[in-house]
């Protein structure tokens, strides 16, 4: 059972619920660089599913594990962007214009959401259910 830290509505993750969602922040990244002079891999044949150990920039992902449905996010994201518009740019540490805001609880700086998905019979391989979570 998770609760929506806007609503405090308390669900289950179920294929057929509301959806919920991880604020999180997604960035461009050297730190698994081993060649950081060397120029990007040709677009054409780039697969985005084979990180390759010579890749010279990559992608880290980080939550802060505040969860919310979608639908309370997507309100919450609206009402910054309306305020944004009429606050003529006052000076913030997120850019709503880049789809950056703040966790409404930890006021973490975010720019997307994470969908969390519930565990199924294909994602947990484990003959034994305690080891699921």
């Amino acid at each position: 059972m998770e609760m929506c830290i806007l609503c405090h509505e308390v669900q289950e993750i179920l294929p057929d619920g509301t959806a919920m969602v991880l604020a999180a922040f997604v960035q461009r990244s050297t730190v698994m660089s081993k060649n950081r002079k060397r120029p990007p891999h040709n677009p054409e044949s780039y697969d985005p599913l084979f990180m390759h150990p010579d890749l010279s920039f990559g992608t880290h992902t980080c939550s802060c594990g505040h969860i919310m449905h979608s639908h309370c996010w997507q309100r919450y994201f609206e009402t910054l962007q309306s305020q944004d518009a009429r606050w003529l740019h006052e000076q913030t540490s997120y850019d709503v214009e880049n789809g950056e805001y703040l966790c409404p609880l930890c006021k973490c700086r975010s720019n997307t959401v994470i969908p969390l998905l519930p565990l199924t019979e294909t994602t947990c391989r484990y003959s034994h259910t305690n080891l699921c979570l």
